[in-house]
């Protein structure tokens, strides 16, 4: 078995999303929280926060009616500015380690390009 390296919690009967990540099954540790910023809408945005520091890191929005028959969302930067895309390709499945492979590799290669 692989080793843990975040735990997820969503808020049961809440009308907004609300997810908290943190760093273990301990939940002592609150890293990220992300949260919808309406109650229901096809453009969905929700804002991804640093739970230690209460700053705005980003957000996420999906890519309102065209996301219907295939998802697509908006990977937005503080200043609601593009700064990539999901789209859901419905001919594989992405195992999760190397969805977050994925998302270190490019975090890892990208900084070092700014």
């Amino acid at each position: 078995m692989g080793q843990l390296v975040l735990y997820s919690e969503q808020k049961a009967f809440k009308l907004r999303e609300d997810i908290r990540l943190y760093s273990d099954e301990t939940k002592a540790e609150e890293l990220i929280t992300i949260s919808a910023r309406s109650i229901i809408d096809f453009s969905a945005a929700y804002d991804v926060v640093d739970a230690t520091t209460g700053e705005r890191v980003g957000a996420l929005r999906r890519k309102g009616l065209s996301s219907i028959l295939r998802d697509e969302w908006l990977i937005l930067d503080v200043d609601e500015i593009e700064l990539g895309r999901i789209n859901e390709c419905s001919e594989c499945q992405l195992a999760p380690r190397l969805g977050l492979a994925a998302a270190v590799l490019l975090c890892a290669i990208e900084g070092r390009q700014q």
